[in-house]
């Protein structure tokens, strides 16, 4: 097909759908269903929907079709990819700071997995805390994590065998306290945001998971990325309501979640 028929073609398309909404009294959302199911290009499609003063309608209508669907999800997968493989660059970096981190992941949520609805929007609903990311569990209740550099060390030797660092016990104890605080003043803070925020979290039973170094910046001839992640591991094993992820965990789960295979039949 030559440029001039595929232009032709698409100038058809738009203004049979054009049309067909002024005679049959379209509403916006069943035009943007039937703009997606004509395959109408992108760029017609976007100023068709921008000449049109229900533009929400017509995304609503769009977005109902499996083929809208499809490409919004599409369009959502590609942008978290990107995000992922840009937070893999900056956790590799051992000068990155909490700082950095805290503002690349912003409210993704989701790189944190399934569970999780959103990020609250106080982060310091606690007097005296500050919390880095307070994400909002599936269920309302709260999920503390808290952020350190990637460059910490990891693991230390002790005696015969690694242990983790100190730089991993002070922050397992700082979400500690974090946690401490919320178990002690969460009943009254639950009443104060609701009565006067509007806004209903469950602050009982809070969780925490420190994410911290890279096995990549901490392995050396002596101590394999292996070891370390074994340490950590055995670590985990001993908590309870706090756990420790380095940014190669985090991130690796992010890319897991992304990627799609066909279903077996």
């Amino acid at each position: 097909m030559g440029f001039a028929t595929f232009a032709q073609t698409l100038v058809d398309r738009i203004t049979k759908v054009r049309e067909a909404r002024r005679q049959r009294n379209l509403s916006a959302a069943e035009l943007g269903r039937l703009l997606a199911e004509r395959n109408v290009s992108p760029t017609e499609l976007g100023r068709t929907i921008a000449g049109l003063a229900d533009v929400g309608g017509v995304v609503s209508g769009i977005t109902s079709t499996d083929e809208g669907r499809l490409a919004v999800d599409v369009d959502v997968i590609r942008r978290r990819r990107e995000a992922v493989a840009e937070l893999r660059e900056l956790v590799l970096n051992p000068a990155t700071t909490e700082a950095e981190i805290q503002k690349m992941i912003g409210r993704r949520y989701w790189i944190f997995g399934g569970h999780y609805t959103g990020v609250l929007d106080r982060r310091n609903a606690v007097p005296l805390d500050q919390h880095d990311i307070p994400l909002v569990c599936a269920d309302r209740s709260i999920h503390i994590v808290e952020l350190k550099r990637p460059g910490h060390q990891l693991v230390k030797p002790h005696r015969n065998h690694l242990i983790v660092s100190n730089e991993v016990h002070e922050a397992v104890g700082q979400c500690m306290n974090y946690i401490r605080a919320l178990d002690e003043l969460g009943a009254g803070l639950e009443t104060l945001h609701r009565n006067e925020l509007g806004v209903v979290y469950d602050y009982r039973r809070v969780k925490g998971t420190v994410v911290i170094g890279h096995p990549e910046l901490c392995a050396t001839d002596s101590v394999a990325g292996e070891q370390i992640e074994q340490t950590i591991r055995s670590y985990n094993a001993h908590l309870s309501r706090v756990q420790v992820l380095t940014y190669a965990e985090l991130v690796d789960s992010a890319e897991r979640a992304l990627q799609f295979e066909a279903e077996e039949h």
